[in-house]
Formats: C-alpha cells, structure tokens, sequence
C-alpha cells in the first residue's frame, strides 16, 4: 500500500450525531473519514477527494488528505523580531547623525496633541528610554544595537 493508492465510499448518513454526513475513504490502507453538517458539504469535500485522486496526487497517510492541501504553519515574528531586522536592513544606507534611536528620542520631545512637551517632561521619557534600551541589550535582546552603540 502506497499514498497513491486511494478509495473514496459514499456519503454515510448517521442518525442522532451533531454532524449526520460522513464522507468515508482509505489511504494506504487505513481507514478516514471526516463528518458533515449538511449533505452538500460532504458532497462537495468527496468531490473534492475524487477530484485529487484523479489527478494523481499524493494523499498524506496520516491526515488522509492530499498533500497539496497541507497548509505550512504561519511564521510567528514578533515585533522585536521584526524591529531588528529592519534596523538590520536600513542600518547600512544610514548617515550616521540618524541611526536607530534618533526618531525615538524626537517622538519623546513631543506631546500627544503634537506640540512640544515641557523640558522636565522630555528629561524624564528620555531617562526612562534610556533605561528601557539598556535593559533590553543587557538582556540581548537588543544585540545589534548594542555592538553599534
């Protein structure tokens, strides 16, 4: 028995189950099937079945569906991922003067309305910025940025 040997069965109508219509097939010999709400769902997945056997696709054993159809799990990039490898990809093209924390410590200059925040206030966000970017390379977290800095 190979993935390629495939056999699809009629829809089988089961009473007194949440989800009646189940389409039925083999896959290498082992025994799928996978349950409906409606008849015309279960038609159209086992059309879709004898569609793929058809085509000569390969049919996974373990999932009993044709491997085209597995669908690669999403990479998972978090922000800090993202955010350095930015930095990686702009860091070359950059003058010097505006590298990596210059638009940050100019956000911190700012209110929300746009407008320029007190001295006292821009000392303070600039201290506890500092603090935050010091942490994160202590962490390596930041390990780009702490070879650059």
């Amino acid at each position: 028995m190979n993935a390629f040997d495939v056999r699809i069965h009629t829809i089988r109508r089961r009473k007194n189950k949440r989800r009646p219509f189940e389409v039925r097939w083999r896959v290498a010999g082992r025994d799928k099937s996978k349950s409906f709400l409606t008849r015309a769902l279960a038609d159209n997945y086992r059309a879709e079945l004898i569609r793929a056997a058809r085509q000569g696709l390969e049919f996974d054993p373990a999932t009993g569906e044709p491997l085209r159809w597995a669908v690669p799990e999403p990479a998972v990039t978090t922000w800090l991922e993202h955010a350095v490898a930015y930095t990686d990809m702009k860091w070359p093209r950059l003058a010097p003067h505006s590298r990596v924390t210059r638009a940050a410590l100019d956000a911190l200059m700012l209110r929300l309305d746009g407008s320029r925040a007190a001295a006292s206030t821009i000392a303070r966000k600039r201290a506890v910025f500092h603090d935050v970017a010091g942490y994160a390379v202590e962490l390596g977290l930041l390990p780009q940025l702490a070879a650059r800095t």
